[in-house]
């Protein structure tokens, strides 16, 4: 063969080898599937496959049920422990009527008050305040019984001048649980000036209109004067005279607690209720705090 033809066979080869590589990397060759058919070995047992199945797990959803409604029972009503201590109330004396007021110069008041449901042994309290102040706390046990009125209990200053003026104020506890309370007042003093006495007359009765002279044997004759500015540490004196001469001397510090600071003394007289006054001619002098201010006269006719 010659080297051309040797040539030119080489060269066809080459070239479609070259073809055939280019044509190789860029067309996708459809390649058939291979069925394989598996043969179970002679005395073998076949094992089924398990396919593994995903187990759903469920989630649990919440039902949301409707709020309840609220409803209102109002809780019983809380009775109120009844007060053991009740009608708490104040005199200058435990047989006289209850006073919210007092003159000056009185010297004792009386706190009364009704009791009920006390066992011996409770714990009783009396707080005082003067004029909102503190002034005088006692505690003590109870040992008077269950029922009944205290009387007995009082506050006092029996000096010159008997208690304070002011405003007084009286609470009442057992067992620390408030009862009742209550207040009165000492009166002020009078305003500042003298004191006088002044228009003196007589009467056959304490209200009777003045008179001069008198029948025969008349039982008895009232003096009556105006005051005002009276204190408690004033003193007057009574001078009688019958005919000329000192027939009855009468003198008294000034009961404040009674007349008080002004007005009118009506209940001092001179009596005889058997046979009667002597028929003659009668004088009374005044004097307070020593010092004559007053004088009149009358007559008992025969």
């Amino acid at each position: 063969m010659s080297k051309e033809l040797i040539r030119r066979v080489l060269g066809q080869w080459v070239t479609a080898v070259t073809l055939a590589f280019l044509l190789g990397c860029n067309l996708t060759t459809a390649v058939p599937p291979t069925i394989t058919v598996a043969t179970p070995l002679v005395g073998a047992t076949a094992v089924p496959t398990v396919l593994f199945v995903p187990t759903l797990t469920a989630t649990a959803v919440p039902i949301v049920s409707p709020l309840p409604t609220a409803t209102f029972t109002p809780l019983p009503a809380q009775t109120a422990s009844p007060s053991r201590f009740t009608n708490l109330r104040f005199t200058a004396n435990p047989a006289n009527p209850p006073q919210t007021e007092f003159p000056v110069g009185t010297a004792e008041v009386f706190a009364l008050w009704d009791f009920s449901g006390m066992v011996n042994g409770d714990v009783v309290e009396r707080v005082w305040r003067k004029d909102g102040a503190a002034w005088l706390n006692r505690e003590e046990a109870w040992t008077v019984g269950s029922v009944g009125v205290i009387a007995n209990v009082s506050i006092y200053d029996r000096g010159l001048g008997g208690l304070d003026p002011g405003v007084y104020e009286l609470d009442l506890f057992v067992n620390g649980v408030w009862q009742v309370g209550g207040r009165f007042t000492i009166l002020p003093r009078p305003l500042s000036g003298s004191p006088a006495i002044a228009n003196l007359r007589f009467a056959a009765t304490p209200i009777g209109p003045p008179q001069s002279s008198f029948p025969a044997w008349t039982q008895q004759i009232f003096a009556v004067w105006d005051y005002q500015n009276m204190g408690v540490t004033d003193v007057v004196r009574r001078e009688w005279r019958k005919d000329g001469e000192t027939w009855l001397e009468r003198e008294d510090t000034w009961d404040y607690l009674h007349y008080g600071p002004q007005g009118v003394v009506n209940d001092v007289s001179i009596y005889d209720f058997e046979t009667g006054l002597p028929p003659g001619n009668y004088e009374l002098l005044l004097f307070l705090n020593g010092v004559q201010q007053l004088s009149a006269s009358f007559t008992i006719n025969q």
